[in-house]
């Protein structure tokens, strides 16, 4: 009687012996979803068949992962954390991509979630389970992240943990100068060269300003092994300046301690010594990107009252970003632009104002003034509509039947129709883009026919979607075997094709930085999904805490990460590299966010 009068009474003891169960429960649905895997091949089974293909062998794995989600469930019921909406959201939304990621990375498709009722209830308890990890763990990071110490002071530099941080950066990439010496000539950079040598006609293609200084470069110090050695050594230390800055300014934000874990992760993280000595241009594109989000959030931190040298180095990392990807216009301008919102001051407006609109009008007069004075061809239109004909594929392609002929004739008149169909791939659409005609003037036909084709199959289309970016979402998922960075000697079709002076080096070292990039536990930091929900839960973090003004200085890396799904290729580390050049600093500015004296800030939200 008095057990039960305790547990009607609300009395905490009576609610103990609960616990233990409930905890073993969570565990066992988060060890269900954590080790089941989707079958290879495809077809409606029975559920028992179906759970004996997707564990096959996973015993001690299921084991293993029941024990240590007990121990953690166990350990967070003990703290009774109060609920957090944020971290149930952000939760759902990671369990949702690691969900449909699976079955994208196998089919291409949603469809093996759904199809059978046995893949529904396999589907159901594998989100519910993701879902139970990820809300147990955010709530715990959002937790500590509320108890931060209060720190009032603004972000010091400092000249010296500059030039430390540079040196260090250095001398970590050093072994990769050595062993893959000259360097490595990607695709993308040889026809940046060859067009300055006057191999092929100059193209707006790629961004001129980098073809320029790569082809002077390589003109100037010998066309050949001195040539591209000068420009890997350029770029490396552009990078490792660029880079040593975000340290210091991570330093300024979170300490010391943090500065050097951001120096760690550039010197010693073997994908950023395979990048530096790979030439390309989303290498110079990344560390110019990384500088840039630095000034930025430098900026919002003191309100916009930088020094006239930091001021200097936000409008130069700013222009360089636009100069070396042409992409970076849409993300440097807009992020320019909304730091007039944390500035306190008229003339801190004024300032981020003032230079977006420089950029933007720089930008014009180099693109459609300078350039076609110079005879540059302009790129391509077809490069802004990577996602759209990628869908218009699929939808053609899995709808013959439903496409009326004078719909075929718009897409036709832009795309080649029948070509469209036999190269189309979920991942890549630059087979499908490559059909483009070159009439602009059957765009807008085209694109009411894409948009009455969107009504009538919208899962289509959003299947479509997924396909081209779920792997910048999708936890754990490395697309492709190489981590990004390229080894070896392009462009022969070009007469510039460089050797490496010692072929066995460099191959030991790209062998390396594969077994990196599948290492367990490191495979993460090459994974470009870690770098998106990390973003995720800095903005949510800031966000929570009506921390609108700090956070749009956070600006820059979500357009980073909207042009990646916007992009040709899904899930492309190369195109994830800003976003994770930015990282460090982006953890750093998040703590000294939540943690400075609010004031204004908190007045003005």
């Amino acid at each position: 009687m008095t057990g039960a009068l305790r547990r009607d009474t609300g009395d905490p003891r009576g609610r103990r012996g609960s616990r233990p169960l409930l905890c073993a429960l969570a565990a066992l649905l988060t060890a269900f979803a954590l080790a089941f895997r989707l079958p290879e091949s495809g077809g409606s089974r029975e559920l028992l068949v179906y759970l004996a293909e997707g564990f096959r062998a996973r015993d001690l794995l299921f084991t293993a992962l029941f024990l240590l989600c007990f121990a953690f469930y166990r350990q967070s019921r003990l703290r009774a954390e109060p609920f957090s909406l944020s971290a149930a959201l952000l939760g759902l939304a990671f369990a949702l991509f690691t969900v449909l990621g699976r079955a994208f990375e196998l089919f291409n498709s949603w469809k093996p979630l759904y199809d059978a009722p046995a893949h529904n209830l396999v589907a159901g308890i594998c989100l519910l389970g993701v879902w139970k990890l990820a809300y147990a763990a955010l709530r715990w990071i959002l937790g500590r992240a509320d108890r931060l110490p209060r720190a009032e002071a603004e972000p010091a530099l400092s000249a010296l943990a500059f030039w430390s941080a540079f040196g260090l950066i250095l001398a970590g990439w050093l072994p990769w100068l050595a062993l893959c010496f000259p360097g490595s000539l990607s695709q993308d950079a040889s026809n940046q060269i060859a067009q300055i040598l006057g191999v092929i006609p100059a193209s707006s293609h790629h961004p001129y300003a980098a073809s320029w200084l790569m082809g002077t470069v390589y003109r100037l110090f010998g066309e050949g092994t001195g040539g591209l050695f000068a420009n890997v050594l350029l770029q490396a230390l552009v990078c490792a300046a660029a880079y040593a800055f975000s340290c210091t300014a991570v330093r300024g934000f979170a300490g010391r301690r943090a500065g050097r874990l951001s120096v760690a992760f550039f010197a010693l993280l073997p994908l950023w010594g395979a990048y530096a000595q790979s030439l390309m241009k989303d290498t110079v594109h990344a560390g110019c990107f990384a500088a840039f989000s630095a000034c930025c959030m430098l900026f919002a931190a003191r309100r916009g009252a930088l020094k006239p040298g930091l001021l200097v180095l936000l409008g130069l990392s700013a222009l360089l970003c636009v100069l070396t990807r042409n992409s970076g216009l849409y993300i440097v301008v807009p992020a320019l632009a909304v730091l007039a919102f944390p500035a306190r001051r008229l003339s801190g407006r004024l300032t981020a104002l003032g230079l977006a609109a420089g950029v933007l009008s720089l930008s014009l007069l180099f693109n459609h003034l300078l350039l076609p004075a110079l005879n540059v061809a302009p790129g391509p239109v077809s490069e802004a509509f990577s996602l759209p004909f990628q869908v218009t594929a699929r939808c053609c392609l899995e709808h013959p039947e439903d496409l009326r002929p004078e719909e075929r004739a718009a897409i036709d008149a832009v795309l080649d129709y029948d070509e469209i169909l036999k190269v189309y791939d979920p991942m890549v659409s630059d087979l499908v883009k490559n059909s483009y005609r070159g009439d602009a003037s059957a765009l807008p036909a085209y694109f009411k026919t894409w948009l009455r084709m969107g009504l009538r199959h919208p899962l289509t289309y959003c299947q479509a979607a997924l396909n081209s970016c779920y792997g910048y979402f999708s936890p754990g998922c490395l697309i492709g075997i190489f981590g990004g960075a390229f080894f070896g000697s392009a462009g022969q079709d070009f007469g510039i094709s460089v050797p490496h002076a010692i072929p066995e080096l460099c191959l030991a070292a790209e062998r390396w930085n594969l077994i990196c990039s599948h290492a367990p536990g490191l495979s993460a930091l090459y994974t470009p999904s870690t770098y998106t929900w990390l973003l995720l839960l800095c903005t949510a973090a800031l966000l929570r805490k009506r921390r609108f003004r700090r956070a749009a200085a956070q600006l820059p890396l979500w357009l980073a990460l909207a042009a990646c799904c916007l992009s040709p290729v899904n899930g492309l580390v190369r195109y994830a590299l800003p976003l994770m050049a930015a990282a460090p600093v982006l953890c750093g500015y998040t703590v000294h966010a939540l943690t400075a004296k609010e004031d204004a800030d908190r007045a003005g939200a």
